[in-house]
């Protein structure tokens, strides 16, 4: 790990990991386990460009939920 000066969730990237267990848990009452993880699969991909962990709270985290959020609302629309 590089010492770039600054303190250890600046200077880190965040895992995507991390970042599908913690969209799983805010998400694991409100939507189906079997369909929530291949929505989150699909919008954290492996190629997903993720910022440092202070930056992943402050800008992706909500862009994620929204997407997950926006992802089942159009899987459970209704077809008038």
């Amino acid at each position: 790990m590089a010492n770039y000066g600054g303190p250890y969730y600046e200077n880190v990237e965040m895992s995507r990991t991390k970042a599908r267990e913690e969209l799983f848990t805010i998400f694991k009452y409100k939507i189906d386990e079997e369909y929530l993880i291949d929505i989150i699969n699909e919008i954290i991909t492996d190629k997903t460009s993720m910022c440092s962990i202070k930056g992943y709270y402050q800008f992706q985290y909500l862009e994620f939920k929204k997407a997950v959020q926006d992802r089942w609302a159009y899987l459970n629309r209704k077809i008038k």
